[in-house]
């Protein structure tokens, strides 16, 4: 119990942490000099980890380790197979009946995630882009490797979240009833009946188990693709192109990019983008608390993102509309 509050406490700590980063973003948007912008529609969009935590640490990994000058054959795609080797690693920790062993799982999966944000950096400085800005090359051979990289590493980290909850703890359990159910029919001396009971609350475990991980992978996936679908739209729209260095918006861009509205826009894709259920599963899976979540997850996070989605559909034809009425004035 007293781990549990630490790790609550320190929860509680990055949750404030990613708070305050968030204030201090919007401020530098707002302050930001559109001669020298650094700050692109990912960079608002992406999860609060990977932004705050994963991001600056690769900076500061590649910079002191120089990895890119003793190491010049290393590509991001090496990086992105070594992902899945750490999600490997991660899926067959977690099986483990130890907490402490699941929650070292917890931590190689988190490595996988820092591999994700590495491969992204390489890739950018392969191809010459300014590697400290976040930016997806969608037109490049290594954005579809490291797709198939993070689809592959988060289905087998699913899976085995999956199976350790099929197996050792299946939803659905009904103790409380089961133990006065068992009382009453031993006292009628009617064990087979009990047994019939037994048998038909675990295949009901067993379904909900199997429906509730189902739906959580459906989620992950939804999540992707509607993410990924706006993130690109708004860096076509709002970013400027690859070619000009991130130099130069446009005063409407700039106007829309640095909205209230747009960054509250991106704010919500952050919780609810996929690396961010990844990290709430990782989360649930080291504080014990893996199907409470999952069951929790499934009951509002459809609906939060088609919301989210259909709003963004309707914000992107403003914008379109704006941009274009402006372009026919000049």
């Amino acid at each position: 119990m007293l781990k549990d509050n630490y790790s609550t406490i320190i929860f509680a700590i990055f949750i404030i942490f990613f708070l305050l980063s968030d204030y201090q973003l919007y401020e530098i948007i707002q302050n930001e000099s559109n001669m020298n912008i650094t700050i692109t529609v990912k960079t608002v969009m992406i999860d609060h980890v990977n932004l705050y935590i994963f991001h600056p640490l690769t900076v500061i990994f590649v910079e002191y380790t120089r990895l890119l000058y003793i190491f010049p054959w290393i590509t991001a795609n090496h990086v992105s197979y070594m992902g899945v080797v750490f999600a490997l690693i991660a899926a067959r920790l977690i099986l483990s009946d130890s907490l402490a062993i699941r929650r070292i799982g917890v931590l190689a999966f988190f490595g996988r995630q820092f591999m994700d944000d590495l491969d992204g950096y390489i890739a950018r400085c392969r191809l010459g882009i300014d590697a400290k800005k976040q930016v997806s090359v969608t037109n490049s051979s290594g954005y579809i490797v490291d797709g198939i990289c993070d689809a592959i590493g988060v289905i087998i980290f699913w899976y085995a979240a999956f199976r350790y909850a099929y197996h050792r703890q299946p939803i659905g359990a009904k103790s409380s009833n089961v133990l006065h159910t068992h009382t009453t029919y031993t006292l009628l001396n009617d064990e087979k009946s009990y047994d019939t009971i037994m048998m038909n609350n675990n295949h009901h475990q067993r379904f909900q188990t199997i429906k509730h991980y189902l739906l959580l992978l459906i989620q992950i996936g939804l999540s992707s693709l509607t993410w990924n679908l706006f993130l690109n739209q708004y860096h076509y729209t709002l970013d400027p192109s690859i070619t000009d260095g991130f130099n130069v918006r446009t005063e409407l861009q700039e106007e829309i990019f640095k909205s209230s509205l747009m960054y509250t826009i991106a704010w919500f894709w952050r919780l609810l983008n996929p690396h961010s259920f990844t990290n709430y599963l990782l989360i649930a899976i080291w504080l014990n608390r893996t199907n409470q979540w999952v069951k929790q997850s499934n009951k509002y996070a459809f609906y939060l993102i088609i919301g989210l989605s259909f709003l963004c559909f309707i914000h992107l034809k403003d914008i379109k509309f704006r941009l274009t009425d402006h372009l026919t004035l000049f």
